[in-house]
């Protein structure tokens, strides 16, 4: 079966270069049948104004700041692909990233999420490293959640869009750190996996806006590391519970 993708974009007062670099990467993909979701999380100046708008996006704008976890809810309940590819506006996907990621989910039924390896750069375009992953079990991506976000970055990852929405999309709990609970909970129940070309760039952002996030983010992720711990737990002691039985 051919899959439909979307790609998901939430975006908030983004710099007009970055973000124009970042819409660009999307609509200039060499597989081109997808729809782009774009939600303006209620932007001073509205994103239409500032990308080039092209048939394949759907854009949302809300009125008012909502923040990045409810933004994306919104996006994902208006996309229509069967695949939803993740990207930030300051970020920017490989040309062939749609082509591969389509190809791998078709190849691979099996599996709901995946991420890829990435390269980091600066807000230059000044490349700082590459990230190389290997395709591994999903059963040792369930154990190193348990230490941190090993499914980082956040741009970097693709999913089935049902079965997230069985698991009730992103908890709009948290306001930061919603990635790495999406990736715990998915991990509970079905496979992971990465894809091992370079399909996204992450750009490194050094301001003292994002250094004060990066306080609140670390709680965050601390809270849902224990809690996906102690759910870990308590799945590993019920298997083990009815092999006894």
């Amino acid at each position: 079966m051919s899959l439909k993708l979307s790609f998901l974009m939430s975006t908030y007062n983004e710099e007009k270069r970055a973000l124009s670099i970042a819409v660009d990467s999307i609509l200039n993909q060499t597989y081109p049948n997808f729809q782009f979701v774009i939600v303006d999380d209620g932007s001073e100046i509205p994103v239409e104004t500032t990308i080039n708008m092209d048939n394949r996006i759907l854009l949302i704008r809300l009125l008012e700041n909502v923040g990045l976890t409810k933004a994306l809810n919104i996006g994902l309940s208006r996309c229509t692909g069967d695949i939803v590819i993740r990207q930030d506006s300051n970020d920017y996907s490989d040309p062939s990233r749609a082509k591969i990621t389509k190809k791998f989910f078709e190849e691979h039924p099996d599996i709901v999420m995946v991420n890829s390896s990435y390269t980091v750069a600066d807000r230059n375009g000044n490349i700082i490293e590459q990230v190389h992953r290997k395709s591994n079990s999903s059963e040792k991506i369930k154990y190193d959640l348990l230490g941190w976000n090993y499914f980082y970055p956040h741009s970097g990852v693709s999913f089935r869009k049902m079965e997230i929405l069985s698991l009730g999309g992103y908890n709009e709990r948290y306001r930061y750190s919603q990635d790495y609970e999406l990736y715990c909970k998915c991990a509970l129940k079905y496979k992971l996996d990465f894809i091992e070309d370079l399909l996204v760039t992450y750009v490194t952002d050094n301001s003292p806006e994002r250094n004060k996030k990066n306080k609140e983010q670390r709680m965050l992720a601390e809270e849902i590391r224990k809690n996906y711990n102690e759910q870990f737990q308590r799945q590993i002691e019920a298997k083990l519970k009815k092999n006894k039985e």
